[in-house]
């Protein structure tokens, strides 16, 4: 396989794989229609051992991580307690039906192995994120141009510090002071959500905030 290119903000790559014969792709699901305590398979190569499939179910959902202070935090992803090991990262995280609704990519383990706790990048971000890569060979992650800060208001959403001139959230009036309640019909309540929102999005595509 080729590596056409990666993204380490968001932990995804995309190869390109000469075949002589037509390759079945996988169906992907959006984190939307999953549910907490669905029944879920892990596939990978956990310490080499190629096509090792475990199961379990989904812990939770919006599971948000900063891995390291100079990259993004992952954001809005599945948790599970199927046995992931190193190895396991970039194996599908699918359902009882056989479709993708994860990659899965890091562990929560004081020992080095499986303790029930694993992440999946959603298929959502994960599809956005190699479309962009194939159609422009990097990714390219939006950005509104403002800075959070602690929202100390009783009203539940993203209280904005500032916003940064000349990029869409100025342009389109956002001051400080004002809190996003919605995005483009997703409620959000905390940075967090905001961004997940966000990566879901393209460069240039509108969205309606509220």
């Amino acid at each position: 396989a080729e590596l056409i290119a990666g993204d380490p903000n968001t932990d995804i790559a995309v190869i390109k794989i000469e075949a002589e014969e037509m390759l079945e792709a996988a169906s992907f699901i959006s984190i939307d229609d999953v549910k907490v305590g669905e029944f879920v398979i892990a596939v990978g190569s956990p310490f080499g051992l190629q096509q090792t499939v475990t199961t379990g179910v989904i812990s939770a959902k919006g599971r948000d991580i900063t891995i390291f202070a100079d990259t993004l935090p992952m954001v809005n992803l599945l948790q599970t307690d199927a046995a992931i090991n190193q190895g396991n990262s970039g194996g599908p995280l699918i359902n009882s039906t056989g479709q993708v609704i994860g990659i899965n990519t890091l562990i929560f383990s004081p020992s080095g192995g499986s303790a029930g706790i694993g992440f999946s990048i959603p298929s959502d971000t994960a599809v956005n994120i190699a479309e962009q890569i194939i159609n422009y060979g990097k990714a390219r992650i939006p950005y509104i141009g403002v800075e959070m800060g602690d929202n100390e208001t009783e009203i539940i959403g993203v209280y904005i510090l500032n916003t940064v001139g000349g990029y869409p959230a100025w342009e389109a009036g956002i001051k400080p002071g004002d809190i996003i309640v919605e995005f483009d019909g997703a409620p959000v309540s905390t940075p967090y959500e905001l961004f997940a929102e966000i990566l879901k999005r393209n460069v240039g595509q509108e969205v309606e905030i509220g």
